[in-house]
């Protein structure tokens, strides 16, 4: 008893412990699901949040372009060409003024600057000096003049500072177009990203084009089956009608026969055909025109087997193709991988197009049986017609007419012997 309650004790742990770990794996199981929805939603969120940004950022850049623009336009058009090489010409002179030495005759020159000059810069010099001298010739005024000197430094630091705000604004420009060349970086990477993810989605769209295609095909061939399932069933039915009036007329030709025959036995009874002459030439003729007439039945019989066993082999043939778009349905429900729906599509493409050519052959099979079968009649018309013009002849018994050609071949043998 102890033994067994010890094990009870035991199992209750060891189920007690079990119980603890279902319920842990429980409630595991429920906070991954939980954590792979909400990373889900997340995922969502992001993908969504990113599109919005990009076309944000889209936005915004075709904003600063147009800024930029604007800013180009307004610094081009904020100070005149004109005024621009107006500053410059009077800073230069200031220069030289502040700098060069004086002659009365030549102007303003430097020894050292001289020899570095371009031909043109001596023409613009020769320009400005000459203006000048007007301009002093004019006014009076002398070099040595501390006003005139003053207002020209002042001009000049006017001219500075003028300077100096245009090239912070030249700076703060080009740190704009970094930062505008930076982001335009950025959405030219970003717009490769979705290139390739165009790309990639354009391949997934090619691809099910192409499946949506094979499927399409697929209808296609079913149909181009169905119509020619639909012509074999009609080649049937003309081969089973055809079938049925030979066995209507090979029946009434028996019927025919076996009227004569009573006919004949009839004549015999009644003595009549007793003076009709008939040779053995003629009666050997009648009983090889019989013994043709029953080869050809027999032929005609087996040609009918071998369309019994192409029909079964058609049969067959359409068991095969339907359990093949069976499996075929079944891979579709099944949502396999599209290379395996796209092998079994090619499989099953060339066995409609196996299949096809099949119908065709047996299509083409079945009309040179029914053009057989066509010649065959003719054939048996001809030996009804051939029947008809021996009808007198034939008013005795087959049996007996069989029997006197045996007889006569075998005294021809005797007499030989």
């Amino acid at each position: 008893m102890t033994e067994e309650a010890r094990r009870l004790l035991y199992l209750a742990i060891r189920e007690g412990k079990l119980e603890r770990r279902v319920k842990i794996s429980a409630r595991l199981r429920q906070a991954m699901c939980e954590e792979l929805s909400q990373m889900r939603n997340r995922l969502c969120r992001l993908l969504t949040g990113e599109e919005s940004r990009s076309r944000q950022l889209a936005f915004e850049n075709e904003a600063k372009i147009f800024e930029l623009a604007r800013l180009q336009n307004a610094l081009l058009h904020s100070v005149p060409l004109n005024e621009y090489n107006r500053l410059l010409r009077e800073h230069k002179r200031i220069l030289r003024e502040r700098f060069l030495t004086y002659s009365p005759d030549i102007g303003y020159y430097s020894a050292t600057n001289s020899s570095l000059k371009t031909n043109s810069e001596d023409e613009e010099e020769s320009e400005y000096i000459q203006l000048n001298k007007i301009n002093i010739s004019k006014s009076g005024l002398l070099f040595g003049d501390n006003e005139n000197i003053n207002k020209l430094l002042l001009k000049n630091k006017k001219l500075e500072e003028i300077n100096e705000i245009l090239i912070g604004q030249n700076e703060s420009l080009k740190a704009e177009k970094r930062k505008t060349e930076t982001e335009l970086a950025e959405m030219n990477a970003f717009l490769d990203d979705l290139e390739a993810e165009t790309e990639l989605k354009s391949m997934l769209a090619n691809i099910e084009r192409r499946f949506l295609h094979a499927i399409r095909e697929q209808f296609d061939a079913t149909e181009e089956r169905e119509s020619l399932q639909n012509e074999l069933r009609r080649i049937e039915r003309k081969f089973r009608e055809s079938r049925e009036e030979w066995l209507n007329e090979r029946q009434s030709l028996v019927q025919y026969l076996s009227q004569m025959y009573s006919t004949i036995q009839k004549l015999l009874r009644e003595r009549i055909l007793q003076n009709i002459p008939i040779s053995t030439s003629q009666l050997e003729a009648l009983a090889n025109k019989l013994r043709n007439i029953n080869e050809k039945e027999v032929e005609l019989q087996r040609k009918e087997k071998r369309n019994e066993e192409k029909e079964k082999a058609l049969e067959n043939e359409e068991n095969l193709k339907n359990s093949k778009i069976s499996a075929f349905e079944t891979i579709m429900e099944n949502n396999w991988e599209l290379e395996q729906i796209n092998q079994s599509l090619q499989g099953y493409q060339l066995n409609v197009l196996s299949l096809s050519a099949e119908l065709q052959r047996t299509k083409q099979k079945l009309e040179n049986s029914e053009k057989e079968i066509f010649l065959k009649t003719k054939e048996i018309e001809e030996l009804k017609s051939e029947l008809n013009e021996f009808q007198f002849v034939l008013g005795i018994d087959l049996k007996k007419l069989e029997q006197n050609i045996s007889n006569n071949k075998k005294l021809k043998k005797k007499k030989k012997n």
